[in-house]
C-alpha cells in the first residue's frame, strides 16, 4: 500500500509538472488556445452539459465585455458581500500563519474553501446565482468553483517585483476571478490594476509575452 501510495503521488507530481509545461511554461497565447481546445475535446460531454446548464441560470446583473475582460460593480449587485468582508475580517488573525509571506514578501495568500462549511458566508457568496450567472455569461458555461482564497498585501521597500507588475494569469485561457476589497483601499495603496483585453493582446504580441515566468 505504501509503494502504490509512494507511485500514485509521483505520477501526480509527473502529470502536474506536464500540464504545466504544456500549458504555461513558455508558453503564449497560440498555444495556449491549442491546449485549450485538446481539453475541451477530452472533456467534450461535461462541457456540453456546463453549456446546456447557463440556460437555467437568471440574467445576470453584471456583465464582463470580452474586450475589456473585466469588470467593476457596486457591493449590491451580488448579495452578501458585507457577510464577506465581516467573515474575513474575522478569521484573518488566524489564517496566515509564521510563513504566510515567504514565497512573496509582499502578499500573503491563504486557502480556504477546504475548511468552509456549507454555511459559510464566503461559499454562500461564491455560489450566489447572480455571480455563478455572470462568470457563466463571459465563459459561455456554467463555472467550476476553483478555490476560494484570502489575500493581505503589504508594503515592502523598493521597486515592484513579481505579481505586483503587469502580468497574465496563466491557469485557465479564459476565467472569472472575482475581489471583494475587505478593507479601504485607496491611490497610495497600490491597489490591483488591469489592462483591457484588447490592449492587452496587442501588448503580449508586440513583446513576445510567454506565460509562467
Amino acid at each position: 500500500m505504501e509503494i502504490m501510495e509512494h507511485r500514485g503521488k509521483h505520477l501526480g507530481r509527473l502529470t502536474a509538472s506536464a500540464k504545466w509545461f504544456l500549458f504555461a511554461v513558455a508558453a503564449d497565447d497560440r498555444r495556449r488556445s491549442v491546449y485549450d481546445r485538446l481539453i475541451a475535446k477530452a472533456r467534450s460531454s461535461d462541457v456540453a452539459r456546463r453549456r446546456d446548464a447557463v440556460r437555467d441560470l437568471p440574467q445576470p446583473s453584471v456583465k464582463i465585455d470580452r474586450q475589456v475582460g473585466f469588470a467593476t460593480c457596486d457591493p449590491a449587485s451580488f448579495g452578501g458581500t458585507e457577510d464577506v468582508v465581516d467573515e474575513v475580517q474575522r478569521v484573518s488573525g488566524t489564517i496566515f500563519g509564521d510563513d504566510a509571506y515567504a514565497e512573496k514578501p509582499y502578499l500573503a495568500d491563504a486557502s480556504l474553501a477546504a475548511d468552509l462549511s456549507p454555511s459559510s458566508p464566503l461559499l454562500r457568496f461564491a455560489l450566489n446565482d447572480q455571480l455563478v450567472a455572470t462568470a457563466a455569461e463571459y465563459l459561455d458555461a456554467v463555472p467550476i468553483l476553483s478555490g476560494i482564497y484570502a489575500l493581505r498585501s503589504t508594503h515592502v521597500p523598493g521597486p515592484p517585483t513579481g505579481s505586483q507588475l503587469f502580468h497574465c494569469d496563466w491557469e485557465a485561457v479564459r476565467q472569472v476571478k472575482v475581489f471583494v476589497h475587505c478593507g479601504p483601499v485607496t491611490a497610495e495603496d497600490g491597489p490591483l490594476t488591469a489592462i483591457a483585453a484588447a490592449a492587452s493582446r496587442r501588448a503580449k504580441r508586440y513583446l513576445r509575452y510567454r506565460y509562467g515566468g
